[in-house]
């Protein structure tokens, strides 16, 4: 029952929020519970919806703590369709209060997917994407572990 409520929960939030539901929600658990964890690096993969501009675009961040890999996937404002775009983006971080820009590279022949691996991306992450679109540049903002942005609780 307890399963049920949790569920319901979990994507009546999503709803709420207009989120999305992705494979690591299923771990969801209850913080009021008795048992102790650790939050520090139990997401493996994190998954992140975000908007370019004014709804310009969307960017499908795939963060994967383990291999200290990001993936990102540009997408039309139809969150569908790829969305190719010329030039590779950058991720500008902020890493103990420096600044750190890593260059992304294209994924195979796909000018819709690019990724960028670093020892920095093991842990959470904050800063923004620096993508061209057409003519324009935007910047993107990637806050880090954000309850609702990839992370069911």
């Amino acid at each position: 029952m307890k399963k049920k409520m949790l569920l319901i929960a979990v994507l009546g939030s999503v709803a709420i929020y207009g989120g999305s539901v992705t494979a690591q929600d299923a771990h969801a658990h209850n913080h009021d519970s008795d048992h102790a964890h650790d939050h520090s690096g139990h997401h493996k993969e994190i998954i992140k919806t975000l908007t370019v501009g004014d709804n310009i675009a969307t960017i499908k961040l795939t963060q994967n703590k383990t291999a200290g890999k990001v993936t990102l996937q540009i997408l039309k404002s139809d969150k569908k369709t790829a969305l190719v775009i010329e030039k590779a983006p950058r991720i500008n971080l902020i890493v103990e209060e420096k600044r750190k820009q890593l260059k992304t590279t294209v994924v195979g022949e796909d000018k819709s997917k690019y990724e960028v691996s670093s020892d920095i991306l093991k842990k959470d992450i904050n800063g923004k994407i620096s993508i061209k679109i057409g003519e324009n540049t935007y910047q993107v903002a990637i806050n880090p572990h954000e309850h609702g942005a990839g992370c069911a609780h």
